[in-house]
């Protein structure tokens, strides 16, 4: 059975698909969720160089 994570800050499927199509807000919401789940160095690793 598929996970019940949702996207995106709880976001649906369908707008975390269009966020994550967007390079800027993939970019920012990549390195938010990262620094969210306590991940803090790859969080601003992500801002910084875009990549991780």
């Amino acid at each position: 059975m598929a996970s019940s994570k949702k996207g995106y800050f709880g976001l649906g499927r369908v707008v975390s698909i269009i966020l994550a199509i967007i390079p800027f807000t993939s970019w920012i919401c990549g390195a938010i969720t990262r620094i969210t789940e306590g991940h803090i160095i790859c969080g601003l690793i992500r801002l910084i160089f875009g990549w991780n």
